[in-house]
């Protein structure tokens, strides 16, 4: 059977589902160069074959007393003992065997979870470990290892998130036990302070640090170390008693002599040594990592790879996404979505999830988590000096990038669905609903945001990151000056909804200018809206023109003047229209179909001057470049546009419930209702007492005040 016994240069021990997230980790390393000890991964598909002998263990799952722990206990306890009566099948036996003569007499045993939130749970030092260990006799600690997964406390720890027990593998990664002098942890940042500038070793003599595998506090090592020039900056020798040493089999605690209890455990020349490992093991993963290291006969052995993806938070003003207030009822609506977008798009980049903040809301302004950035954007993709340099890293390149081409298919085919969703609950009559109902069509409305914006992101993200990599591209073909010249005529013509809706303020605008005896009396104080015109002539002229005025707001009048709905649309704000026409009906104007068609020959004749520069192999690769990054622009463009379709039904539900909370005297206008903090309203309107509505109605009054005075 294929998949049950992985080889870490298996390319299907980069799998996830089959390696689990640490297997997978130790088979990269391996398949990247780097010294990791040799082994193999019996993969999930063997836990799953030895699970389907348990006939039983459907039921006895069903009757799992998770409200009483002292039951459970005794469950779970029956469950392991029944378990461990299970033969390993043969046919892994069979495999392993087969695949174990790469195996030393020494192994180390350690189970890698498929799930990743498993993987970084607090029940992890349940999960059973197995060091030097006989490579003869491995079956009976493989079946301990699945047979843990249903310990008490883990199975109470997959209920606590909502993980079904059905879901829950595990991978088992055997390697040759490396016999350490020393080991200990490296930390390619300083995360704790948000130093990106500095590393952090950890380091005690033995096997292990920390007393990870023997339940015991062991003192260690620290050194803090100036990444660009390895010089260490600060460091802690602490008195370290004990280490852990082999046995004829397994490991023990052993006293330290006196000398090594007071020494330093790293000299200068292998700290240097590890951070140069480090660095290399970082650009690999575009992530600054802690490292789990061993050191043997001058030699350090990488044993485990973890990215780091929590960082104390820096927060700076977003005055690029966020440049005005926002209301607290809608950024507590849409910040759990751009988190789960943020992080959405992460994994769709082979990223791991951040683990932190990215946004948060202080005095009504949002502030962005700059270190969070910062450790996101740590390594560039692309990172290369040169064509060869660009012919040696582009396979890589394209491997990680082949979401790139998936993702807009995928975005277009939802597309459809959400626009039907919109139409279905635009036409909902609210007139007859109470507050409850109101706010459940509300937070529908919400769901129908939330999963539409999921990969928004992504789309975004991924628009900067092509970008980059043109630009990039360019700057090894074209001299430095001309870089974003040819840039910008490559892209310039995409055809986005926004050229479309200037195509028609352009059509109206020239309209307006001839006639201009008619248009020149709005300039003089008259407002459009009121005008009643009398004359034929001017009844005509006026006739025609807001008949294009209105199909603009019918069509284009969910268009957000703002990133906050608070902040009317274009259908309730005519008037911020017309004045974007009044500025066009004052100043000189080209027709944007003119300029389009100018920036199309721009774009081909740049397009055809860079093939001619480019080798014939990478013409193919560069002109796919050039479309995503159109693609691109013109994507982010469209779901700019289509995200804003929501506006209208959100504002007109909040309108409903804002219209009786006036009535019951909570708020003074409709809209005020934007003011109220989200958790506080729900509870409210689901348990509220005059007390609830009391306190409801003053923290509304004080956060209009402070948003009001941030807006000035």
């Amino acid at each position: 059977m294929k998949n049950i016994i992985l080889n870490f240069n298996d390319p299907n021990s980069l799998n996830i589902s089959f390696s689990g997230y640490k297997g997978a980790n130790i088979a990269k390393l391996y398949q990247f160069g780097f010294n990791t000890p040799l082994g193999i991964i019996i993969s999930s598909k063997a836990y799953q074959l030895f699970l389907e002998q348990a006939h039983w263990l459907e039921k006895d799952i069903t009757k799992l007393n998770f409200k009483n722990e002292n039951i459970l206990s005794q469950q779970t306890h029956f469950i392991q003992e029944k378990l461990r009566q299970l033969p390993v099948p043969e046919i892994i036996i069979e495999e392993i065997k087969r695949s174990s003569i790469i195996l030393s007499n020494k192994i180390a045993i350690r189970p890698s979870f498929i799930l990743e939130n498993i993987e970084q749970d607090n029940t992890h030092s349940l999960h059973k470990t197995y060091l030097n260990i006989k490579s003869n006799n491995i079956s009976n600690y493989i079946k301990e290892i699945w047979v843990s997964l249903w310990d008490k406390d883990i199975i109470l720890q997959r209920y606590k998130k909502g993980i079904s027990l059905h879901k829950d593998s595990v991978a088992i990664i055997i390697q040759n036990m490396i016999q350490a002098e020393k080991s200990g942890i490296l930390f390619t940042i300083d995360s704790t302070n948000g130093d990106f500038d500095s590393s952090i070793i950890e380091s005690n003599y033995g096997i292990n640090l920390k007393g990870n595998i023997i339940n015991e506090n062991f003192e260690f090592d620290t050194y803090l170390v100036d990444k660009n020039n390895h010089k260490i900056q600060n460091s802690i020798i602490r008195k370290k008693e004990k280490r852990i040493k082999s046995v004829i089999e397994g490991i023990s605690l052993f006293e330290n002599d006196n000398k090594e209890k007071l020494e330093s455990t790293l000299s200068e020349k292998e700290i240097k040594k590890l951070l140069k490992i480090g660095s290399k093991i970082e650009k690999e993963y575009l992530l600054p990592v802690k490292i789990q290291w061993s050191y043997f006969a001058f030699d350090f052995y990488i044993l485990d790879v973890t990215p780091i993806t929590n960082i104390i938070p820096q927060w700076v003003r977003d005055t690029e996404r966020f440049p005005n207030p926002v209301t607290p009822l809608y950024w507590e609506f849409i910040e759990k979505d751009l988190h789960e977008s943020l992080n959405f798009s992460l994994e769709l980049m082979g990223k791991p999830k951040f683990a932190g903040q990215w946004f948060k809301q202080f005095d009504s302004y949002i502030y962005s988590n700059q270190n969070a950035i910062k450790l996101y954007s740590h390594n560039d993709l692309l990172n290369v000096n040169n064509i060869l340099d660009l012919k040696n890293k582009l396979p890589n390149l394209i491997d990680k990038s082949k979401w790139i081409n998936e993702l807009p298919a995928k975005w277009f085919a939802n597309l459809d669905d959400y626009l039907m969703k919109i139409g279905e609950i635009s036409n909902i009559d609210l007139s007859n609903k109470n507050i409850p109902q109101l706010w459940n069509h509300i937070l529908e409305i919400n769901s129908i945001s939330s999963n539409y914006f999921l990969p928004n992101i992504a789309i975004s993200t991924t628009q900067k990151f092509l970008y980059n990599t043109l630009i990039k591209v360019l700057s090894l073909l074209v001299p430095e000056n001309k870089v974003h010249t040819i840039f910008n005529d490559l892209i310039g013509f995409t055809e986005t909804k926004s050229s479309l809706i200037n195509q028609k303020l352009y059509n109206i605008a020239i309209y307006m200018q001839k006639n201009r005896s008619f248009f020149d009396q709005f300039n003089n104080g008259k407002h459009f809206l009121s005008f009643n015109p009398v004359k034929e002539e001017e009844i005509l002229i006026y006739s025609n023109f807001m008949q294009q005025f209105n199909n603009i707001l019918i069509h284009h009048g969910h268009k957000k003047i703002d990133f906050d709905p608070y902040i009317p649309t274009w259908s309730e704000s005519p008037d911020l229209v017309y004045d974007i026409l009044k500025d066009m009906y004052n100043s000189s104007l080209s027709d944007p179909k003119l300029e389009m068609e100018h920036i199309r020959k721009k774009s081909a004749i740049a397009l055809f001057k860079i093939q001619c520069a480019i080798p014939e192999n990478y013409l193919y690769l560069f002109s796919e470049l050039v479309r995503l990054t159109q693609l691109y622009t013109l994507l982010v463009d469209i779901e700019n546009y289509e995200t804003t379709r929501l506006t209208l039904p959100l504002r007109a539900a909040l309108r409903s419930v804002g219209l009786q909370l006036v009535s019951y005297n909570i708020i003074n206008e409709p809209m005020d209702i934007f003011f109220a903090n989200k958790s506080e309203l729900e509870d409210c309107i689901y348990n509220g007492n005059d007390e609830k509505w009391l306190t409801l109605k003053d923290n509304i009054i004080s956060n209009k005040l402070l948003y009001l005075q941030s807006n000035n």
